[in-house]
């Protein structure tokens, strides 16, 4: 799900449930299975000024997308 949000983030749920996305076919995983994905670890979206991913800003959207 977090995956989805983040190539979609002008969705709303609505939007989701519209093309098809829902419960019984989207996972959510936990946070420590994303951070082992470089599409989380290498997005700019969870950089620090340095171009370092930053932990913390990824945590904040991961609590913000549960």
């Amino acid at each position: 799900m977090v995956l989805n949000i983040l190539a979609n983030p002008e969705f709303q749920v609505r939007d989701f449930q519209a093309v098809g996305l829902k419960a019984d076919n989207t996972n959510f995983r936990t946070e420590e299975e994303y951070l082992k994905s470089e599409k989380i670890t290498k997005n700019p979206l969870f950089s620090d000024e340095q171009g370092n991913f930053d932990k913390g800003k990824f945590h904040e959207f991961y609590l913000g997308a549960g």
